[in-house]
C-alpha cells in the first residue's frame, strides 16, 4: 500500500464574502481612541473571540470618554487597540509595534510591504506617549479593521466619581488642517 499525492485535474475556488461597513462606528474617518494602561497578564499573544470579551469593559469606558475605543499600554508602552494593532508615522517613518504585546495582522503586513515599495523606513519598536507627540499620522491596523485614521489620544485620570481630568494629545496634520 503507497500513498500518492498527485496535482488535481479540475479544481474550485469558492470566494464567500459578507458585508460589514466600518470596523468603528464612525466610519472611515478620523478617529478618537482613550488611553488605558493595561495589566500584561491581561495581553494575550494570539487573539481568538474569547479574548475580546475582556475588552468590552475598556471600550464602554472608552465610549463613555467620547472615544470609539481604548488604547492599550503596559509602562507607557502602546500595544494595541481593542482589536487592531497600533502604528504611527515619525519624521517620515513608520513605527509600530511587532513583538509578542501586538496583533498580527495581514493588512499590517501588507502596509508594512506597501511602505517598502514607496521607501518609506519601518521601524519595529515601543511607542510611548511621548513619541506620540512627534507623529504625523497615527492609525489602527488590523484585518477586520483596515486602516483606520486616529487623530487624537484622550488621556484621562479616572476616579470612582469619573473623569477627573482630561486631556488630548493630537496628530499635528488634524490640527494645522493638513492632509498625511
Amino acid at each position: 500500500n503507497q500513498f500518492r499525492v498527485r496535482f488535481p485535474s479540475v479544481c474550485a475556488l469558492t470566494i464567500c464574502g459578507s458585508p460589514v461597513g466600518p470596523y468603528l462606528k464612525t466610519g472611515f474617518k478620523p478617529n478618537k481612541l482613550l488611553w488605558i494602561n493595561g495589566d500584561p497578564r491581561s495581553m494575550p499573544s494570539v487573539k481568538w473571540p474569547g479574548n475580546y470579551t475582556p475588552t468590552g469593559v475598556a471600550r464602554k469606558a472608552a465610549e463613555a470618554a467620547g472615544c470609539v475605543a481604548p488604547l492599550f499600554s503596559l509602562k507607557d508602552k502602546v500595544t494595541e487597540t481593542h482589536a487592531a494593532s497600533f502604528g504611527a508615522l515619525i519624521d517620515g517613518v513608520f513605527v509600530s509595534r511587532f513583538d509578542h504585546h501586538a496583533l498580527a495582522s495581514i493588512t499590517r503586513d501588507s502596509l508594512v510591504q506597501l511602505c517598502h515599495d514607496k521607501g518609506i523606513k519601518v521601524e519595529s519598536q515601543e511607542l510611548r506617549q511621548r513619541d506620540l507627540t512627534l507623529a504625523t499620522e497615527m492609525m489602527a491596523v488590523g484585518t477586520a479593521a483596515g486602516i483606520q485614521p486616529i487623530d487624537t489620544i484622550r488621556r484621562s485620570a479616572l476616579k470612582r466619581s469619573g473623569l477627573i481630568e482630561v486631556s488630548d494629545l493630537h496628530t499635528p496634520f488634524v490640527i494645522k488642517g493638513q492632509a498625511g
